[in-house]
Parts: structure tokens; sequence; C-alpha cells
């Protein structure tokens, strides 16, 4: 008798879907089967990481299920780490190919970071995670997969930035410092060049949102190795530009100048506790002229175009 083989792609998405729709209607009643679905869920990433995306969505949907229960933060971190081991080998060979899975991961790290901070953390592939983040700014053209990296980088400038009231909001913020300090690099380059072609025209306004709370990260802000008189910021932002190649002059000098000096010298929109929006979008007005110029458009006004959303009312 022949027997049909049943493609991980077919059977992974019922089964993790059956496993979702448990863990919602049985709420805390599932916590004694969290662990062994989870050592499941990690078994099958690790023989199938090309088709995970409902893996992850499933385990993003036990993580907010359970993340109230801070006890269990170094556990979810261990997850954390299991599922971006296994999944992002596949992703740094070939983010693009493989863009909806690597949205779904960073949505899973970007609800570590809002539901319970220190699970993302202190988690050994937060700088993966970061790192991933960027790659989908200058690599990856649709705009749902893209959106995932923006959230994501948002959120941890933002606990990078928190106040702290607390010796453990004070650690989130001085771990967080030290990841984005080391990747600030990648990431101003990541901003400048997805402005300039990659990113979809509906979410050039969004780089505003991440980049407005990391402007002012101290070591973004922290004088330069290689020119004390300048800060880390401007000497990332001037090595990019420089080695940005331009066609027919675009971008021209005046263009570089003026985004070196919108980034550079931008007020803090997060001093003080509260948000500067005039700030932010003083930010967001000097972003979109760079694309504007970039991309040859004749306003800024076609990415606020495109950013709205022109899906019929039902």
């Amino acid at each position: 008798m022949a027997v049909a083989t049943v493609h991980p792609d077919v059977l992974l998405p019922p089964l993790a879907k059956l496993a979702t729709v448990a863990i919602d209607t049985t709420g805390d009643h599932f916590e004694p089967q969290l662990p062994s679905t989870m050592a499941a869920l990690a078994t099958a990433l690790a023989a199938n990481p090309a088709h995970a995306v409902p893996l992850i969505q499933m385990a993003t949907k036990a993580f907010i299920r359970f993340a109230e229960h801070a006890d269990k933060a170094a556990a979810f971190s261990t997850l954390l780490d299991q599922v971006s081991g296994h999944v992002l080998p596949m992703l740094q060979a070939s983010t693009a190919t493989h863009a909806p899975l690597a949205a779904a991961l960073l949505t899973l790290a970007d609800r570590y970071a809002r539901f319970l901070p220190e699970a993302l953390v202190y988690s050994a592939s937060l700088p993966s995670l970061i790192d991933l983040a960027a790659t989908m700014l200058v690599s990856c053209r649709a705009a749902n997969d893209v959106e995932a990296a923006i959230e994501f980088l948002t959120v941890i400038g933002r606990i990078a930035r928190a106040a702290p009231v607390d010796e453990m909001r004070a650690g989130l913020a001085l771990r967080m410092h030290e990841a984005l300090g080391e990747l600030g690099a990648r990431l101003v380059q990541a901003a400048i060049l997805s402005l300039a072609d990659s990113l979809p025209s509906s979410l050039v306004p969004r780089s505003a949102d991440w980049m407005a709370s990391m402007l002012h990260i101290p070591s973004w802000t922290k004088p330069s190795d290689s020119n004390p008189a300048t800060s880390n910021l401007f000497a990332w932002t001037v090595a990019t530009l420089t080695a940005m190649p331009s066609s027919d002059g675009i971008p021209d000098n005046h263009s570089k100048e003026m985004l070196l000096r919108g980034l550079t010298t931008l007020p803090d929109p997060l001093k003080g506790g509260g948000i500067d929006l005039s700030a932010t979008e003083r930010l967001r007005g000097c972003l979109a002229e760079f694309a504007r110029v970039c991309r040859r458009l004749p306003g800024t006004n076609s990415f606020d175009i495109a950013a709205y959303d022109w899906t019929p009312a039902a």
C-alpha cells in the first residue's frame, strides 16, 4: 500500500492552529502543558526551519498568554534563543527570500520587548535580532514584513531610553544601550540606505519612529574613537554618506549635508520622560526629504499618499 508523504508546509499550519486554539480556550489550565509544548515546538523548528512561520506564531500566542508570569522570564528567554538558533542561520543566508519568516521572528521578539522585556534584553540572541531588523530594512520590499522590523526597532529604542525608575529598568536600559551601541553603525547605515531605495514608500515616514529614540542613546552620542571632536553618530553617518554610491549626482552633497545636520542636531524627542512630537516630526520631514531626493520624486507627499490605507471599508 502506498503511503503519501505529508509535507511540513501542509501539516504544520493546522497543528500550530490547533495548539493555539488549545491555549486560547484553556487559559491558565494550559500552563502545566507549556514546557512540553514548547519543547515539541523547538524540535519541530529544528527539523523544519524553512516552514517555521506557523510555529513561531504559535510561540508568540503562548508567550502573550503567559507573559504576565514574571517567574517564567528565564524560560521564555531560553525559548527565544532556541527559536532564533534554529531560524537565524537560514535568514542570515537569504533574508529577503524568507521575509515572512524573518517578520514572524521579529514579531515574536517585539512581543517580548513589550510584555516581558527582561526575557529579550538578557537573551543571547538580542544582537542577532537587531542585526536581522537592520538587514530587513535594506533587503526586503514587502511592506508588511518590513513593518515588523520597524516595530521591533521602535520598541527596543524606547526600552533603551526608558526612565530608570527602579533598578530593574535601569539594568534593562543599560543592557540595551550596550547592544544598540555595538550595532549603531550598522543601524545608521541601514536607515540611510533604506531611505535611498529599498524601504517601501509607505514606511519611509515610519523611520523617524525608531530613529528618534536612538539618536540620543549615550553610546551614539559619546565622542568617536576616530575623532573625539565628533560623536559616534556623526562618524557613522559621515561614513555611510561618503561611501554611498550616486547616480547622475544623486544624492547630491547638499542633500547629504542636510541629512547629516538633521540627524546630529535634532533635539532629544524623549528628554524629560515625555515625547516631543515636534522634534519627531522635524526628523520625519528630514528623512522624507532625503528619500525624495534619492528616489527623484517631485515631493514628500508621495510618502504620505503611499502610507494611506486604501483598503475599502467593509
